[in-house]
């Protein structure tokens, strides 16, 4: 099982992780979106600890603000990435 440092957004209150997979590094955040009135989780990519691209690389909706729904989109992020998206 793969450790990861997860971290309080001060931004949202919700949850954030950065990670890697397959030499590239991820960000993953997940918290509740106001405007829209749903937990979201979403992962970018990222380099150095700074977000690279605000474009979407994957997002589940309506899921609990936890450590262990965040460990699980990570997972299922990594399952399911392919190289050629970005």
């Amino acid at each position: 099982m793969n450790i990861y440092e997860i971290k309080t957004n001060p931004f949202n209150l919700g949850l954030y992780c950065f990670f890697e997979h397959n030499g590239r590094e991820f960000y993953a955040d997940l918290c509740f979106v106001r405007h829209a009135d749903y937990n979201e989780c979403m992962i970018f990519s990222a380099k150095n600890e700074q977000v690279t691209s605000w474009t979407e690389l994957y997002c589940k909706r309506n899921i609990p603000v936890t450590e262990d729904a965040l460990i699980e989109c990570i997972e299922d992020f990594k399952m399911n990435y392919k190289e050629d998206q970005k």
